[in-house]
């Protein structure tokens, strides 16, 4: 599924509403850690320092600094994330974020609402994105 999700938060005058389009899919013979990836700002880095929990790899300091990486079980994450997928993910241009639940993975850029024009690339992309994190179980 490709749709366009849109939510707000605040009220009155000091709301801000977001709008982005997001792919979702059921993968096929998969069955992922549930994890959340997105963007790492000062303030993550600043909840390290305070406890906050980021998954981070020695091995991959550009993914370390531009991901935050979440998920109740570290361990299994640490599994998806392979060296390919750490070294895919740090020389992107843009950041992109995922989110698992089982079978269920979702994946959109933070407030980026697309073009039509630009849907099959992203849909291509999130193809390759799925394939890659499910090791090509038949992912959609």
């Amino acid at each position: 599924m490709i749709f366009d999700y849109r939510y707000t938060v605040g009220g009155g005058r000091s709301s801000t509403t977001y709008s982005q389009t997001v792919a979702s899919a059921q993968l096929n013979d998969s069955n992922l850690p549930s994890f959340s990836l997105g963007p790492e700002s000062f303030f993550h880095k600043l909840g390290d320092v305070l406890g906050y929990k980021d998954i981070d790899f020695k091995s991959s300091p550009v993914f370390s600094d531009r991901y935050l990486l979440k998920g109740p079980d570290e361990a299994s994450v640490r599994k998806v994330f392979t060296p390919e997928i750490l070294t895919f993910f740090g020389n992107r241009k843009d950041i992109i974020n995922i989110e698992t639940a089982g079978s269920r993975i979702i994946i959109y850029r933070s407030n980026k609402k697309l073009n039509p024009d630009d849907l099959r690339s992203f849909i291509s992309e999130a193809s390759k994105i799925a394939r890659m994190l499910a090791k090509d179980k038949g992912a959609f």
